[in-house]
């Protein structure tokens, strides 16, 4: 996908389910994005977009980026590892939602995470992450299983992060020691 220095919005989900594209290019003319290596970012770099579902391997977000939009790595089913470089604050809901061969991540320090940012994941799918109905990637709690999460549960000494809505339906939870 090439885009030209017209385009002033891009909406959610444009490119959501293109599992053949490989690369995103956008003008050097446009006022509001830009292109690193065929992922999307704002023309200031800090917010990561869109990484085309069609990228495999390894992928190392640049430096200067400070937030992961929503599903910006949804579908990149090809991807094994990403790393996160500390500058990161916030990775947005769903953000690797459906990235089935992620199996290593680097999550940086006082990160915030949003819902279901890795559902579908090979971290979310790994029952070693899972700790009594409670998923633990990279000393951060993601997720606890409503039906299967102890209704008296002792947070994991060391770690950094609880995900937003970490705890969400869990109506059997009666307490949480931090």
């Amino acid at each position: 996908v090439t885009i030209p220095e017209s385009v002033t919005v891009i909406g959610d989900g444009s490119f959501d389910r293109c599992s053949s594209l490989t690369k995103i290019e956008v003008s050097e003319n446009n006022q509001n994005y830009c292109s690193k290596n065929g992922v999307l970012f704002s023309k200031n770099t800090r917010f990561l977009i869109k990484c085309p579902e069609g990228k495999k391997g390894t992928y190392t977000i640049p430096e200067g980026v400070t937030e992961i939009a929503s599903y910006a790595f949804s579908g990149c089913s090809g991807l094994t590892s990403v790393t996160i470089p500390e500058g990161v604050t916030e990775i947005e809901y769903c953000a690797f939602y459906r990235c089935s061969g992620l199996t290593n991540i680097t999550i940086p320090e006082s990160v915030s995470i949003g819902w279901n940012a890795f559902k579908g994941t090979a971290l979310y799918e790994n029952k070693d992450n899972w700790n009594n109905g409670v998923l633990y990637i990279d000393d951060c709690l993601i997720k606890a299983k409503p039906d299967v999460v102890p209704s008296e549960y002792t947070i994991r000494q060391g770690t950094r992060v609880i995900a937003s809505h970490a705890f969400s339906h869990c109506s059997g939870l009666k307490s949480v020691t931090i």
